[in-house]
């Protein structure tokens, strides 16, 4: 075998082990990151989606009352959660 290139054991490839630990610290990179990308835009999420799921959050059917006083149904209504997925969208699609 030369030194450095891999070998095949039953029907299954193995590499070196520095090939192998530099792809296994390739890939922890990879996971790594794409952690920190997602921490790093969890602020972009609470402030699109925040006040939306704070203001439907509550039980399928429940009501809250309003400023005013007057009793809103959220997302529990008839055909609520398509309404309320349609006003998301159309919401994204305006601002951009």
């Amino acid at each position: 075998m030369v030194p450095g290139q891999a070998t095949v054991r039953a029907g299954r490839t193995t590499l070196p082990q520095a090939q192998e630990r530099h792809y296994l610290a390739r890939m922890l990179a990879i996971v790594l990151a794409a952690l920190a990308a997602g921490f790093l835009g969890s602020p972009h999420c609470v402030g699109m989606c925040g006040g939306l799921a704070a203001a439907g959050g509550g039980r399928p059917g429940a009501a809250t009352r309003a400023p005013g006083g007057a009793r809103l149904r959220v997302v529990g209504a008839p055909g609520g959660a398509a309404l309320w997925h349609l006003g998301r969208l159309t919401t994204y699609a305006v601002l951009g």
